[in-house]
């Protein structure tokens, strides 16, 4: 329901902001929110796909793919809108195509978006992502476990020679 209420505000504010834009571009809400036709654009798509995962039903993905291209799109927003908001060097010098209300809408959607795909039931990972998830974890640890190994292996025999050799061995034999 959160989820609903936030991406119907999302919409609305974009799209009024979209229309004020393009119908009076030297108001002074555009020292902090682009009026570019293109960025507005981005934006009202972005919160029109929010919209769209938020009012599906409880099965909001079809396949674990698109689960993941959310979850994937809500981090990249994230990052990129809470680079954008929290440190004002992340643009680069003469590139002000994004404002900071711009950086907000775009935290705003990765929000939105992650909490659609972390609360709502995915399918099950396919079989194929699976296998190669742990094909790479197993790779990945193979050199750690022939390193413990082969540390083990070495601990006993220190451990045999030192038994061996002490004092109190020698005299119980």
């Amino acid at each position: 329901m959160v989820t609903k209420l936030l991406s119907l505000a999302a919409a609305i504010t974009t799209l009024d902001l979209a229309a004020r834009g393009q119908m009076d571009p030297g108001s002074p809400v555009y020292l902090f929110a682009s009026s570019l036709l293109w960025v507005n654009i981005v934006l009202v798509v972005l919160v029109g796909l929010s919209v769209a995962v938020s009012f599906k039903s409880k099965s909001r993905f079809s396949s674990w793919y698109s689960y993941a291209a959310c979850a994937a799109l809500a981090s990249f927003l994230i990052i990129l809108g809470g680079l954008g908001v929290f440190y004002s060097n992340f643009r680069l010098d003469g590139w002000d195509l994004l404002l900071p209300l711009n950086y907000l809408m775009l935290l705003e959607c990765g929000v939105m978006l992650a909490i659609s795909s972390l609360s709502y039931r995915h399918p099950k990972r396919p079989a194929a992502v699976t296998e190669y998830t742990s094909n790479v974890v197993a790779s990945s640890k193979a050199p750690v476990i022939a390193a413990a190994n082969g540390m083990k292996a070495a601990y006993m025999a220190v451990k045999e020679s030192a038994a061996a050799s002490s004092p109190q061995r020698r005299a119980r034999a």
